[in-house]
């Protein structure tokens, strides 16, 4: 074409026909939905309650019953008043918890589905889609009542609002991006180093706005609109005496920085991807990664690099932290394999669709089958193990318990162990369950071994878990003895009757 000249023009019908090849239609991604969201629901509540699960469940009740700002310091608060919403300490229920949270979790896979659609087409959609419905990580972590998995799907929403300001350059959508990172980072604290996809986006993306001017407009819009919100929020917390951020604080306590340290945590985050798409995955999405560096398409590697390094950084290291980046590097997977699929024929566009299938479905399913039947024999990463399986911090044993308890008659339960939030949340509707104040470093057993000798009479049954900061023993008859998973501190039922 000779400068100056015009683009050709196609007959309109030939153009509605192309942008149809290359957008998938609306009842695919109610499919994707309806599939993600059955495969969370089935079994939701076959994993045994984590502490935090019902930690959270006890804020939203004193939240619903004093004031909404009552656990505003604990970084997580639109988490907690989303459960508000639900009033799950009414029910007692486990499984309305955790569905409460599958339901906030349902615009994030939508956004990556969004995301894989504006970066590679119809077959970015497709493979995003995918990759998220097979994610054994995401699997676990979207079938439990915590706010890390929600400020996840938040995080997704604000990534491809970042795609959508740079196609539009229109200031709403920059404010839109900075209200949802106004959000997220409220419902938890941890997504706080995301704050800088607007500026990511408005460096990386080229869309109708090419000027640096104009993207300069919309990145200060988007940024502007989130600090003054987080900024705003967190001085009304202030004045209301909370701490948006005393979190940040408690969980980065150090005496100084530690090379060695620093490059464990980089060795567990491999490990903890790596276990859960297995070695030959985890390598094709570093090599995803580095297809997109080669190409210059930094937003998704940025967006994936940046807030990784920040969370290596910090000292506590709970998996459950890298929900955002294990989202960001399937993404970068599924747009890389959408672009080589795209340009090539429909017998290689076969053989690859074919291939995440299989390999989809050899992770997902015996994952999803023992998640159902087995739960104490999930693969998941060791950590994750160490944390949710054997940790008193699991729920393993408190089914036992329950059922010994009410088969014994009980009338009053004294909980000595550390979950014993979510015993009393499961024994809610059928005894009493008390759940005295636990020092980790044991400065109170003495005072718990007065609770104990004070409350010897017929009906009081006290559960005495096996770790350093209760009393090692209890007056009165040991009845049961459970054992936990891994060599994890048992649980032992004793009768307190004189």
């Amino acid at each position: 074409m000779r400068k100056g000249a015009s683009a050709p023009q196609y007959p309109s019908s030939i153009q509605t026909r192309a942008s149809r090849l290359d957008r998938p239609s609306w009842w695919w991604g109610a499919a994707f939905l309806l599939a993600f969201f059955v495969s969370r629901l089935v079994g939701i509540t076959a994993f045994p309650p984590f502490l935090d699960e019902a930690v959270h469940v006890r804020y939203a009740q004193a939240g619903f019953q004093y004031s909404p700002f009552v656990y505003a310091s604990e970084g997580r608060l639109f988490a907690l008043w989303w459960y508000m919403l639900f009033q799950p300490h009414l029910a007692a229920s486990l499984w309305l918890i955790r569905v409460t949270t599958l339901l906030a979790v349902l615009p994030g896979f939508s956004a990556c589905m969004a995301i894989g659609r504006v970066a590679a087409g119809r077959w970015g959609f497709a493979l995003a889609g995918l990759f998220y419905l097979f994610s054994t990580y995401h699997l676990f972590f979207d079938r439990l009542g915590l706010a890390d998995p929600m400020a996840a799907s938040a995080i997704s929403v604000a990534l491809y609002l970042g795609y959508r300001v740079a196609r539009t350059a229109r200031a709403w959508d920059a404010v839109l991006l900075g209200i949802v990172l106004f959000i997220s980072i409220n419902i938890k604290v941890s997504v706080l180093p995301y704050a800088i996809i607007p500026l990511v986006a408005g460096l990386t993306l080229n869309g109708r706005e090419r000027s640096w001017r104009g993207k300069l407009r919309w990145t200060v819009v988007a940024l502007a609109t989130e600090g003054i919100l987080v900024g705003g929020f967190a001085l009304l917390m202030r004045l209301l005496h909370h701490d948006l951020f005393s979190l940040i604080g408690v969980h980065n306590q150090t005496s100084g920085f530690n090379l060695a340290d620093k490059w464990s945590h980089v060795v567990d985050t491999v490990n903890l991807f790596a276990a859960y798409v297995g070695p030959i995955g985890f390598a094709l999405l570093l090599l995803s990664v580095l297809a997109l560096i080669i190409r210059r398409r930094f937003y998704l590697v940025i967006c994936l690099a940046v807030p990784l390094v920040v969370l290596w950084l910090n000292r506590t290291q709970y998996s459950r932290f890298f929900i955002p980046a294990s989202t960001i590097l399937l993404l970068c997977g599924a747009v890389t394999l959408a672009d080589f699929l795209r340009s090539r024929g429909k017998l290689l566009q076969g053989l690859g669709l074919g291939a995440v299938l299989a390999y989809g479905l050899a992770l997902w399913l015996p994952f999803a089958r023992t998640a159902l039947y087995n739960p104490v024999e999930l693969p998941v990463a060791p950590a994750d193990r160490l944390e949710y399986i054997r940790s008193d911090a699991g729920g393993f044993g408190l089914a036992e318990a329950q059922s010994a308890l009410q088969n014994y008659g009980a009338r009053e339960v004294i909980g000595l162990l550390s979950n014993c939030a979510n015993l009393e949340f499961m024994m809610r509707n059928a005894m009493h369950v008390t759940c005295p104040q636990l020092s980790p470093g044991g400065s109170n057993v003495s005072a718990l071994e007065q609770l104990l000798a004070t409350s010897r009479r017929p009906g009081v049954y006290v559960v005495l878990e096996d770790n350093p900061y209760v009393p090692k023993t209890a007056p009165g008859q040991v009845l049961t003895i459970i054992q936990r998973p891994d060599g994890g501190p048992h649980l032992s039922i004793v009768n307190l009757a004189p």
